[in-house]
């Protein structure tokens, strides 16, 4: 899911990782070389992609590492609620811009 840091504007994916699942945690990858991420930043959906609404809490920065492979950052991120333990959910089927590519041009990212 596209995801944004609420404090900086800096953006990337949030997707499972094996790595972190049994600590209920996630990452946030794609970031750009440059963020400025920091850890207890909140993470939120971006919107883009019109899968996800904009602005859904997915949790907060716990610690920003780099892959061993090809040095590129990412950040670890424990979810808003404990996956293992969510009882009730609300499945949206529609919402605005629902479907729609959202493009963020590098002047709005600023």
């Amino acid at each position: 899911a596209g995801a944004v840091d609420k404090r900086t504007g800096d953006s990337g994916v949030v997707g499972g990782s094996a790595l972190y699942a049994d600590d209920n945690k996630t990452t946030l990858t794609k970031i750009d070389a440059n963020a400025k991420i920091e850890k207890n930043d909140i993470i939120t959906t971006s919107g883009i992609g019109g899968i996800y609404p904009e602005n859904l809490i997915v949790g907060k920065v716990s610690d920003i590492k780099y892959d061993k492979y090809d040095a590129t950052k990412y950040a670890v991120v424990t979810p808003y609620e404990n996956i293992k333990k969510v009882t009730d959910v609300v499945v949206l089927t529609d919402f605005k811009n629902k479907g729609e590519i959202k493009r963020i041009s590098q002047k709005e990212k600023k």
